[in-house]
C-alpha cells in the first residue's frame, strides 16, 4: 500500500484572496486592428467621469481608427453609460461613429470579458 505524505511549509506558500479582495477597473476602446489606451478608474465611475472618458479618449480613438465615420461603438447598460450626460454626448456625436444599443439585462454579451 502506497502512502502519500504532504508537508505544509509556510515559507513556500503564498496566500490568495478568493473574493472580496482588491480589484482594478479599467476602460478601453478597441477595434479589430487597434487597441486604445487603458484608462484606470481610480474611483467609482459616474456619468460625468464617463463623459470625460468619451470626449477625451473614445472620440480621438475612433477618429484615428475610423476617420471615415464608419466606426461602431458598443457598451453595456451600466448606469454611467446610460446617464443623461453620456447619452446626450453620444447623440451629439452620432455622425462621428455608430452607437449600437445594448439589449437590456444582457450581461453575457460582452466582447471583452475574458
Amino acid at each position: 500500500m502506497e502512502t502519500t505524505l504532504f508537508i505544509h511549509r509556510p515559507c513556500l506558500s503564498t496566500g490568495a484572496v478568493q473574493s472580496g479582495g482588491a480589484s482594478v477597473m479599467v476602460w478601453d476602446a478597441f477595434s479589430w486592428r487597434d487597441m486604445g489606451r487603458l484608462i484606470r478608474l481610480e474611483t467609482a465611475l459616474t456619468g460625468d467621469r464617463y463623459l470625460s472618458i468619451l470626449s477625451d479618449h473614445l472620440h480621438s480613438f475612433v477618429s484615428i481608427v475610423h476617420p471615415d465615420g464608419l466606426g461602431k461603438f458598443q457598451q453595456d447598460n451600466a448606469t454611467p453609460h446610460v446617464s443623461r450626460v453620456a447619452t446626450k454626448w453620444l447623440q451629439e456625436h452620432s455622425s462621428d461613429f455608430r452607437h449600437f444599443h445594448w439589449p437590456p439585462k444582457s450581461p453575457d454579451m460582452s466582447s471583452r470579458d475574458d
